[in-house]
């Protein structure tokens, strides 16, 4: 992920990527923070709503891979299809 422009990640502190992405046929929302200067942060990607009541940062998405690929997968059907090529001789 390029963070636009030349220097743009030495010169700030703080990076949050926020992001619409698509599941289920729906839009939802995304927030990750990408970097944080001298603190620890959390790096996973995680719903996010802005709503009536403000900005709300949510759970992970932990049900599904590939969110910001724009071609999220459910983590069952990627352990199934795992699974399934086990064994098989390569083509």
């Amino acid at each position: 992920m390029s963070l636009g422009g030349r220097g743009v990640s030495s010169t700030a502190d703080n990076v949050i990527l926020l992001r619409h992405v698509e599941v289920q046929a729906r839009l939802d929302g995304a927030i990750s923070v990408l970097k944080a200067r001298g603190v620890d942060h959390l790096i996973e990607l995680r719903r996010a709503v802005i709503g009536e009541h403000g900005f709300c940062v949510g759970p992970p998405f932990e049900d599904l891979r590939g969110v910001l690929t724009g071609i999220p997968v459910p983590e069952v059907a990627r352990r199934a299809r795992a699974r399934r090529g086990k064994g098989r001789s390569p083509r």
